[in-house]
């Protein structure tokens, strides 16, 4: 039984289960076009105990590298140059990845300039849409993603919330029932 605290958190585990399954792991990685709102989402994970784990040291060089002004740890800042270049978002994502101790990684987005959005939802459905990819949730910090965004999105089968607890909550949930069913807990 996973036990939730209101309905919308029961149809946050089911949507998640259904696009990508339990993660194996309880970590998460996140993505962020915004420093103030990557800190607030890592706050509140860690409010939630949503374990947000430290990236190596090899990882966290290889991402500070790709990004021109931010910093490769976990949570990420993309920075504005995320809007210049949108394959940003892979290269985090692929960052993450490699990360035993992440297995879901959240990607903190809001409508962004021009098609710099469309271009980053192309890039990572296509990588997500791949085998043995680690899961992917979307967060959508300003309520909705629309167009091709979105379409994206449904296409790649990657789940969209408007709401952060729902999506920590959705996680913690099946990440607990899967180290249960590992015989982990």
């Amino acid at each position: 039984v996973l036990r939730v605290s209101e309905l919308s958190e029961v149809v946050a585990v089911a949507k998640l289960f259904l696009a990508q399954g339990a993660p194996q792991a309880p970590g998460i990685g996140i993505i962020s076009v915004s420093g103030g709102q990557a800190g607030a989402l890592a706050d509140k994970a860690a409010g939630m105990c949503v374990p947000v784990p430290t990236v190596s040291d090899a990882t966290e060089v290889e991402l500070t590298a790709a990004l021109k002004f931010g910093k490769g740890f976990n949570p990420c800042d993309l920075t504005g140059e995320i809007a210049r270049d949108p394959s940003l978002a892979l290269k985090v994502y692929e960052g993450f990845s490699s990360e035993d101790a992440i297995g879901t990684i959240v990607y903190a987005r809001k409508h962004l300039t021009a098609d710099a959005g469309v271009g980053a939802a192309q890039l990572l459905g296509e990588r997500v849409s791949n085998g043995g990819a680690t899961p992917l949730a979307i967060y959508a910090m300003d309520g909705s993603v629309w167009g091709r965004e979105a379409e994206i999105f449904t296409e790649k089968n990657i789940p969209v919330f408007d709401s952060l607890n729902d999506l920590y909550t959705a996680i913690d949930r099946l990440a607990q029932w899967s180290a249960f069913c590992r015989g982990e807990r």
